[in-house]
């Protein structure tokens, strides 16, 4: 079953996964060579090509129409070059191009009506939580199930989707590690996107964390697969909604601050109504704050996952003004373990053994019905965030 060779490959590194969630690099590293410059809107264009001059910086990239520039400086220099541009009047702000990384209630009433027949609905404890087993590993005598659920400890999904299930007008742009388009609970909801580490169109998935989000927020309910036909794999909490696509981190889950503002820009010429952000670090970047600033002056609600850390230092971009900071709760309405937590800490949702979509590459064929896709548990906040982003969609 796909399933069951996800976990199997999984379960040790989820060990880990539940104490810290994922290993984090070190921190405030960048990208040598390259510093990112915002130039004053009042800055024309003979204004900018004079602050490079003088300080000895070279234009590699842009954002069209907010003044934010990629530039390669000597390696070694960043430090002394930033200096130099901080001079100039018409800088705003000039910082190192930063490193940032994917971090890998109340009881029910009578009961809700919408309750999908997909295949492993019944263990999305986040949508809906009777206190059902769950992390069920295929055994020689059945399946084994691992854990188990607090009733009520969940984000009353199927209640919501009595009044609706979104509409594919919503688009939410996941901005990641990009998006396997060609799952079966996904393909039909894939609006396009770009790949900003490689710079094409193609933002296909070859890490597993975007996949996993874009699954949360929006995978189909009762679509069906096999022969003969069964509702396929998982359900998104907006599973209507569609999804734009942008990869921004390369296959070892890191990415750059210039990359993740040329993605919220993107979005945002791209008609995305909810950006999620399920990644960051502790280091304040002005360039990124800005990028996140015009979005939500644009009317996007952005969605960001507020760290693995487990402790209240601020994760950014989650911590900026104006982005829903989410935490992740557990199977039991618990604050998980590794969620940072405090007062710049908007909501939590469930992110704690989350079911989700996984790139297809990663499972071997199969072709039971209902199960023709590829699913994986991971746990984070980066898994807590598409929860909100979804309820955003519906909302």
């Amino acid at each position: 079953m796909r399933l069951g060779k996800v976990v199997a490959c999984l379960t040790l590194a989820l060990f880990a996964v539940v104490a810290q969630a994922s290993a984090q690099p070190a921190r405030g590293r960048a990208v040598t060579g390259q510093i990112v410059v915002t130039f004053a809107p009042s800055a024309n264009a003979n204004a900018r090509a004079a602050a490079h001059r003088v300080a000895r910086g070279r234009q590699l990239n842009e954002i069209p129409g907010r003044g934010v520039a990629l530039v390669a400086v000597p390696d070694g220099d960043e430090a002394d070059a930033i200096a130099r541009y901080r001079r100039n009047p018409n800088v705003v702000a000039a910082e190192p191009n930063y490193i940032r990384h994917v971090p890998v209630p109340t009881a029910h009433g009578s009961g809700p009506t919408v309750v999908p027949g997909d295949h492993y609905f019944g263990q999305q404890w986040a949508l809906h939580n009777t206190g059902q087993e769950f992390y069920c590993i295929a055994w020689i005598f059945g399946d084994l199930c691992l854990l188990q659920g607090t009733a009520g400890a969940d984000i009353h999904a199927p209640e919501a989707w009595e009044i609706s299930t979104g509409t594919p007008a919503i688009l939410v742009a996941v901005i990641d590690t990009g998006v396997d388009y060609t799952h079966p609970d996904l393909a039909s909801h894939y609006a396009g996107g770009y790949d900003y580490v490689s710079n094409d169109l193609d933002p296909l998935d070859d890490h597993g964390h975007g996949t996993h989000v874009a699954g949360t927020i929006a995978a189909s309910l009762g679509n069906l697969t096999g022969n003969p036909a069964a509702a396929e794999g998982v359900v998104g909490v907006a599973p209507e909604a569609r999804i734009l696509a942008y990869k921004v981190c390369a296959a070892d889950g890191t990415c750059n601050d210039f990359a993740v503002s040329q993605a919220v820009a993107q979005a945002v010429a791209d008609g995305a109504k909810v950006i999620n952000l399920s990644l960051g670090d502790t280091v304040w970047s002005e360039s990124l704050n800005q990028s996140v600033q015009a979005a939500w002056n644009a009317g996007v609600v952005i969605v960001g996952g507020a760290g693995n850390d487990g402790t209240t230092a601020p994760f950014y971009p989650a911590a900026f003004d104006n982005v829903i900071s989410v935490g992740a709760f557990d199977e039991d309405h618990k604050r998980a373990s590794f969620s940072n937590y405090g007062s710049w800490v908007d909501v939590s949702a469930p992110g704690n053994y989350i079911l989700s979509t996984y790139p297809m590459s990663k499972c071997e064929e199969a072709g039971t019905p209902g199960d023709t896709g590829c699913y994986a548990w991971n746990s984070g906040t980066s898994m807590a965030t598409p929860h909100v982003a979804g309820a955003a969609a519906l909302i």
